[in-house]
């Protein structure tokens, strides 16, 4: 039996005062619909969230309709800007209860198009109902599968307006969508929309982000592995072992695995298991009932991990107890990640859940393996299947959707790169004051006059300025609050010798 380490530590005593929801907080099942509602409510609703609705603009009316469907004969725009003009558009609003916050990550959606209907979609964001953002790029759709296709995933992680959002302000966010012609006979009742629902268990909009009564840490690294499972069926199930279908270039392959008590099991779209009646965490540790990822750097690099995203399955029957553990000694030591025990929420389609990485010290910058392992019980029938999964139900039709993710940070293990002539090995950069400056200590190196470059790794410059430092330790104002992630600081002197230093922003807004 493995030792299992147990801690408590300040920010634990603080969770348990606090409510805290992470994943799936808003979703759309059209199951039983004929696709020509007005408005329809959702069927998944954060308890702490008001009741949200989704609409439509007067550019996006009902027509012949569609089962299990919220589909529209949108005006007939050109472009964006036309269907801004038109009003062809699908609305919902998100707003949490009074004394709460909410914090929006992704939207995943299955759209069904038809040949002359609208081809081409995008999403955009408002706080005050008036002025919009772009959300991403605009996608152009090719696929007219009559159940509609999967798109890939929205990420919003990176949008900071669309963190800790209060009471006092609505999110409403909208679906524009333009490209449609006129059908042969003249018609323009041709649909766009979103479906179809299989089951009531499948839902064709859901936003995930989390609810929380105290502003929530929400990253917006990168995602740094990923597992899909639209491949896998009850006719080809999956293997005992999956790599990671995303996985960054400096993580040797990342495996998702399952311990020795569970059963290999079959379903469509899913990673799943069997396992005996098991009443107690304890003896599911020690029959090793669980699920387990586990990643780990390349040689030369280190990886700091922020949040675990998943999508679960789990009948009544099945183990609806959980908890999640890591390790970063080679599975030696476990200890547990959060205040308590998880109950899972039922579902045959799977649930989404989020858990927050980026307070634990022993998962930032590891340059050794890590294991995060989610323990299961609880089950009342050894033939309950539950796993991860189910993104895609009724049809593999669709993107590759990561039922699983990881985002994180991996870079190189010494967060000083220094050049072939540098200025001085003993030069240091270290953000402070919540991304607002930097210290930059000089420890010894010559002269006082330098540039100062500040770039993103996406190569934005962020700033360019000439500094005169007046002694070892310097504090540098910086001209924004950098939001998490990697960036690169050049300094160059009067001799004109450059050196370059990498250092992680790790505040989260």
């Amino acid at each position: 039996m493995r030792n299992i380490k147990y801690f408590i530590v300040t920010i634990v005593i603080v969770v348990l005062a606090t409510s805290v929801a992470r994943g799936q907080i808003l979703a759309w099942q059209f199951y039983g619909s004929d696709g020509k509602a007005t408005t329809y409510t959702a069927t998944t609703n954060d308890l702490n969230l008001e009741t949200s609705v989704i609409s439509r603009g007067a550019g996006a009316p009902a027509s012949g309709g569609s089962t299990n469907s919220m589909v529209g004969a949108l005006t007939l725009s050109a472009d964006k800007n036309e269907a801004i003009a038109n009003n062809a558009y699908y609305e919902f609003s998100v707003k949490p209860k009074a004394g709460y916050y909410v914090s929006l990550t992704d939207i995943d959606c299955s759209i069904r198009i038809q040949t002359y209907s609208a081809k081409t979609y995008q999403y955009r964001y408002s706080l005050d109902g008036v002025n919009f953002t772009d959300i991403g790029n605009p996608v152009t759709l090719t696929d007219e599968n009559n159940n509609g296709t999967f798109q890939p995933t929205i990420d919003l992680a990176s949008y900071a307006d669309l963190k800790n959002v209060t009471s006092a302000q609505t999110i409403t966010i909208r679906l524009y969508a333009w490209g449609g012609t006129l059908a042969p006979d003249g018609s323009t009742l041709i649909n766009f929309g979103f479906g179809k629902s299989a089951t009531v268990d499948v839902p064709t909009l859901f936003l995930n982000g989390v609810v929380s009564s105290v502003p929530a840490v929400v990253s917006a690294n990168p995602k740094i592995a990923g597992w899909e499972f639209s491949a896998y069926n009850t006719a080809n199930p999956a293997p005992a072992t999956i790599n990671a279908g995303l996985n960054n270039a400096n993580l040797n392959a990342s495996v998702l695995s399952k311990g020795a008590g569970l059963t290999a099991g079959s379903y469509n779209f899913a990673y799943v298991s069997t396992t005996s009646v098991t009443a107690s965490k304890a003896a599911a540790i020690a029959n090793n009932e669980y699920y387990q990822l586990a990643l780990s750097p390349v040689q030369g690099y280190k990886v700091s991990l922020s949040t675990l995203k998943y999508r679960f399955r789990c009948v009544s029957s099945g183990p609806v107890n959980n908890r999640w553990m890591y390790s970063a000694d080679g599975g030696t030591t476990f200890t547990e990640i959060g205040a308590a025990d998880a109950v899972s929420t039922v579902s045959t389609g799977g649930f989404e859940y989020q858990l927050d990485l980026s307070g634990i010290s022993d998962l930032q910058n590891v340059k050794q393996q890590v294991l995060l392992r989610m323990v299961v019980w609880g089950a009342t029938a050894n033939t309950a299947v539950f796993g991860f999964g189910r993104i895609l139900s009724g049809s593999s039709t669709g993107a590759a959707i990561n039922s699983i993710y990881i985002r994180g940070i991996v870079d190189e293990s010494t967060s000083t790169a220094v050049s072939a002539n540098p200025i001085s090995n003993g030069i240091s950069v270290v953000p402070v004051n919540g991304g607002k400056s930097l210290i930059i200590n000089l420890h010894g190196a010559e002269g006082r006059d330098y540039t100062l470059q500040l770039m993103s790794t996406d190569g934005r410059t962020l700033m360019n300025k000439k500094l005169q430092f007046s002694g070892e330790n310097n504090t540098v104002d910086l001209p924004c609050e950098l939001p998490s992630g990697l960036y690169i600081a050049r300094l160059t002197d009067k001799n004109n010798r450059i050196q370059s230093f990498k250092f992680m922003q790790s505040v989260n807004f």
